[in-house]
């Protein structure tokens, strides 16, 4: 809905479409991530954060902050902008 009402175009559509299954939702292991802070405090990615936040589903459905950080970045990183180790 957020993506419709905002008219946005996700930067990594291959993520954003593969992001949900059936009985899952892809998500990053988080016990290690480098970050730029920058990126998390642009306005556009802070708006996001508030429309997620007025659903209160972080705590009605538990939604993670892995979960959300995965869509944050196929919506608004380039792919040169990320680099996704495997192992």
């Amino acid at each position: 809905n957020y993506v419709r009402e905002n008219n946005l175009t996700a930067k990594q559509p291959d993520l954003l479409r593969d992001a949900f299954h059936s009985n899952m939702v892809r998500t990053y292991f988080n016990n290690f991530e480098v970050t730029k802070i920058e990126f998390f405090q642009r306005t556009e990615i802070r708006h996001w954060v508030d429309a997620i936040d007025r659903t209160h589903g972080i705590f009605k459905y538990r939604w993670g902050d892995a979960v959300l950080r995965y869509l944050t970045v196929a919506l608004f990183a380039e792919k040169k902008q990320v680099l996704h180790r495997l192992d």
